[in-house]
């Protein structure tokens, strides 16, 4: 599974195909904000009650492999 945003787009990718897209012109990253992964930031905070394995954030593209 893998994430991208262009600026607008929130893409998600499973097993290198295209899945769903939506807009999404409000994220921001500055660097200055923290980023939760498995948390939600809204709703109080929903949490991801299984195991996430092998996770990457990455500040690239990367081609298939």
């Amino acid at each position: 599974m893998a994430a991208t945003y262009d600026g607008t787009t929130l893409s998600l990718y499973v097993d290198c195909a295209l899945k769903g897209q939506t807009p999404a012109n409000r994220i921001t990253f500055n660097g200055n904000s923290s980023a939760a992964i498995g948390r939600a930031v809204w709703h109080g905070g929903d949490v991801f009650s299984g195991k996430i394995d092998e996770l990457r954030v990455l500040n690239y593209a990367q081609d298939r492999r």
